[in-house]
Formats: C-alpha cells, structure tokens, sequence
C-alpha cells in the first residue's frame, strides 16, 4: 500500500458528517436539558418541603416546580442549540468547531 493510499484511508476515517454530527449534539443537548429541569423542579421541591416542614400533594408540588424550572432551562439551551447549528453550518471551516470545543467552559453549578 502506497502512503498516498494510506493517507487517504486516513482522512476518508476521520472526516466527520457534520449534518449527522449536529444530530447527535443536538440529541445530546436535549437529554441534558431534560434531566436539568427534572433536576431543578426535584431540589425546588426538596428545598420547599424541608423549610415548610409540610409534605401535601408531592405530585402537584414537583409538578409546579418543574413548570417553574423549564422557563430558564429552555433559554439556556436554546442558546446552545443555535450555537451548534452555526459551528456545523457547512459554509464554517472545522477549524471554528475546534476552537469552540477547545475553549468551551462550562456555565453553571456543578450538579
């Protein structure tokens, strides 16, 4: 095998389907966004029963806690998906994508 085959085997592997790849983060992104709120609306919840010291209807109680959790999340993630489309647009060199991941830091607390 020549190397220029070889550097083409190479380079076929590592090239990336960028309209699959923003499929996967996206699909990513939604699942973090769902336990986030899920997660918020259950320490909303926990955080209110401790300090009322009263545990009434638990369903209703997380249920308005997680309507309550959802309005922040979704802005946040909202933010992040149109960041993911504009990083694998086509017309965007990968090198911007490898920016993005190399300086990308995490806002937030640490769940």
């Amino acid at each position: 095998m020549t190397r220029r085959a070889v550097r083409f085997i190479i380079r076929g592997a590592m090239e990336i389907d960028r309209d699959k790849f923003r499929e996967l983060l996206l699909w990513v992104f939604s699942g973090l966004e769902r336990a986030e709120k899920e997660l918020l609306a259950h320490q909303a919840t926990f955080v209110l029963l401790k300090a009322s010291g009263e545990f009434g209807d638990l369903d209703q109680v997380l249920q308005k806690a997680r309507e309550q959790a959802t309005r922040g999340v979704e802005k946040k993630h909202e933010e992040i998906r149109e960041l993911i489309h504009k990083l694998l647009d086509p017309a965007n060199k990968d090198q911007a994508l490898e920016q993005f991941l190399r300086e990308w830091k995490p806002k937030g607390p640490v769940h």
